[in-house]
């Protein structure tokens, strides 16, 4: 099928043409750029359907050279209060969600930023116990160097005032009470993260073809992406990208970044850089 693009305005990042009006595509591979007049010259005269793009811009597809696809996947799977500008909005959110679970189920969830917040205020614990009474709650701050947690949480990690909190991270204490305020910094996100079940590998599978498709919308075609201390490991992440680029064809390329603890599972795979597609034991 052979396509051609015209009055737009193509950034081609080649130094012959850097600018052109108009291009030809075929079987998904430009075959050729240059002017309006040009090209309708040429190509008309073949078989081709002709689209107008009346103005606008284009550019080569974009790559991320840092990210984390897995991280976007999971968001989609909680509660995600980014963008939101008050306090009062992200508790809102906090309650309609937790209507929707049952009880004791973990309310999980990302994004929040009190710098966008009119009144610049944290949600307090007995706010977050209000707004979810009856179920447990981890909520990042959009950095991931913070979150929220209630009492609910407090309870299920059995939290007490002479608990071990891992080195670099704090429980956060009320000035007057000297009681958790709601707040935890750093790695003491992982005493909670103990408790909280881990997904199946279709709800993975299923977030994480989304994400690639939200990805491939705002015209990303490259990523490197670091997952697998979000996808359960070395093994788990590649068959998910071998599943969901080489086997559903979803369009995207991927680097995989992998941590430098998984090493030895690299090694024993027999994977080395820029290998092309293999297969591992499942």
């Amino acid at each position: 099928m052979r396509r051609i693009f015209t009055n737009g305005n193509f950034y081609t990042f080649d130094s012959m043409k850097p600018q052109v009006e108009a291009v030809v595509v075929e079987n998904g591979r430009f075959i050729d750029m240059g002017s309006k007049e040009e090209i309708m010259t040429y190509w008309s005269r073949h078989d081709a359907e002709v689209i107008n793009l009346e103005g606008k811009t284009v550019t080569p597809g974009l790559i991320d050279s840092h990210l984390h696809m897995s991280a976007i996947a999971i968001n989609l799977l909680n509660l995600d209060v980014t963008g939101l500008t008050s306090k009062e909005e992200m508790l809102h959110k906090i309650a309609s969600k937790a209507k929707t679970l049952e009880p004791g189920e973990w309310l999980l969830g990302r994004g929040w930023d009190e710098n966008l917040f009119t009144d610049r205020g944290i949600p307090t614990i007995s706010e977050l116990d209000y707004a979810a009474p009856n179920n447990p709650l981890l909520i990042p701050r959009v950095c991931g160097h913070a979150a929220l947690v209630n009492s609910k949480a407090l309870e299920i990690c059995q939290y007490h005032s002479e608990m071990t909190i891992p080195q670099g991270g704090a429980i956060v204490l009320d000035e007057t009470t000297k009681q958790p305020n709601g707040l935890i910094l750093e790695t003491a996100s992982e005493i909670f993260k103990q408790y909280i079940p881990k997904y199946s590998y279709e709800d993975l599978k299923g977030a994480l073809r989304q994400a690639i498709r939200i990805a491939m919308q705002k015209g990303l075609t490259s990523v490197h992406t670091n997952d697998p201390n979000f996808l359960g490991g070395l093994h788990t992440t590649y068959r998910i990208y071998d599943e969901l680029l080489n086997q559903e064809g979803l369009g995207l390329r991927a680097n995989l970044l992998i941590d430098h603890e998984y090493l030895n599972d690299l090694k024993e795979a027999g994977m080395v850089l820029g290998m092309k597609p293999c297969k591992l034991a499942r």
